[in-house]
């Protein structure tokens, strides 16, 4: 069986992928009982920082610990792979200034959006493909019983986020408009991108805007509601002017520009990619665990389970993986790399499990230029005449290879 939904390691280089990531998709609505001092949305954020650690791996503990160890010989063949630093970033669309989540090198990067699990997160009211956005947005209604200096108030906000930044996001910080006398609304907005790459194919090796948005709103909020961090702890009731806080997602475009959501109910799209080693009904549980077991005292937490699909990974010894580096070989014109999709096809590790021994054959049409179920999607003249002339030689010697083998 030949399956042809992947990418190849660069333009006019073929790949054989011999795994593929896998998903789960939780969707997770946050309450809050009328004496805690966190509104819904500020307790859902401060639920979903803990997703991660500082350095943005994942801190669900039961699925990282299942990711399978890339081997040595498998290391060094991504150090082979003709791809660039500069080139996955781009592909990721990333600003310049923003740092990676592994190290500044394309092998780590391959590992990271083949063989490592993530976490990636978009706000529940938003109608998204398996994307990451590379924008998130939120606004912080401070609700006042004085005056407030909004300008010297916003700049010290936009510092305390500064301090919380560790991958060097834009951050902007802005006033809107008050919906009532004696508020300071401000929009905080997160950019790690100026697009919103696949979640898939991309994902791994950069700090996703909405995670790391959690993350600085957990830092300036504590649990009981209040400005913690300094110097804007200052401006907290009773020594200062704010009373409370309440907060909502936003609707956020990659050119900075922001609407509100018309349903503000406190949810969020919980997504991990999952690597080999793990499976959809194991992680999807273990989520739900992870969140309840880290949110703030009087919060509760609904979840819907959205769509899955466990991770898929082969060896190579069944004679028909080596016809078709043969027939990849002929079909380009070069040897191919032993490759991966950081991608899901949910549907291909449900097919392995029930036809049993028949291999699986993974190769692409699409280079890593094509941005895969992104818009503007498109495919190379020459990694499609390549993959078709390499499933034709394959399928004219496959009779004659496999029945040699007996």
């Amino acid at each position: 069986m030949i399956i042809t939904d992947v990418t190849n390691p660069a333009t006019g280089v073929p790949g054989l992928t011999t795994s593929l990531r896998g998903i789960s998709q939780t969707h997770v609505t946050a309450q809050t009982a009328n004496e805690s001092g966190l509104d819904a949305q500020t307790a859902l954020y401060k639920t979903l920082a803990t997703l991660v650690h500082e350095d943005h791996s994942l801190a669900v503990n039961a699925i990282a610990r299942r990711d399978i160890p890339v081997t040595p010989d498998e290391r060094k063949g991504y150090e082979a792979v003709p791809l660039t630093v500069e080139t996955q970033r781009r592909m990721a669309g990333l600003l310049p200034q923003v740092k990676l989540t592994v190290e500044e090198n394309h092998a780590a990067m391959i590992q990271a959006q083949l063989r490592t699990s993530y976490a990636n997160v978009r706000p529940g009211h938003r109608v998204a493909g398996g994307v990451v956005l590379g924008t998130a947005a939120a606004r912080l209604t401070f609700h006042l019983k004085g005056q407030l200096d909004p300008n010297a108030f916003r700049s010290a906000v936009a510092e305390v986020l500064e301090r919380l930044n560790p991958f060097n996001l834009k951050i902007t910080v802005e006033e809107a408009e008050a919906p009532a006398s004696g508020t300071l609304p401000l929009n905080l907005i997160v950019q790690a991108a100026l697009k919103d790459p696949h979640s898939g194919v991309s994902g791994g090796p950069f700090p996703v805007a909405e995670i790391q948005l959690a993350r600085m709103i957990d830092g300036l909020i504590d649990g009981n509601g209040r400005l913690t961090a300094g110097p804007v702890h200052l401006y907290m009731a009773p020594e200062g002017p704010i009373e409370r806080i309440t907060s909502e997602s936003l609707h956020a475009e990659n050119d900075g520009t922001t609407r509100r959501f018309a349903d503000n109910t406190a949810k969020a799209m919980v997504e991990i990619r999952l690597a080999p080693g793990n499976n959809e009904t194991e992680t999807a549980e273990n989520v739900k665990a992870h969140l309840k077991a880290n949110a703030p005292a009087g919060v509760q937490l609904e979840f819907e389970d959205d769509k899955g699909g466990s991770p898929w990974s082969t060896g190579i010894e069944h004679p028909a993986f080596t016809l078709m580096l043969k027939s990849l070989e002929v079909g380009y014109g070069m040897k191919p790399c032993l490759f991966g999709c950081g991608g899901s096809i949910p549907f291909v590790a449900k097919l392995m499990k029930a036809l049993d021994d028949i291999p699986p054959l993974v190769i692409a049409p699409y280079d890593q230029e094509c941005r895969m179920h992104e818009p503007g999607e498109s495919l190379s003249v020459t990694d499609l005449n390549g993959c078709a002339r390499s499933i034709v030689h394959f399928l004219l010697n496959c009779e004659a290879a496999l029945s040699r083998t007996g």
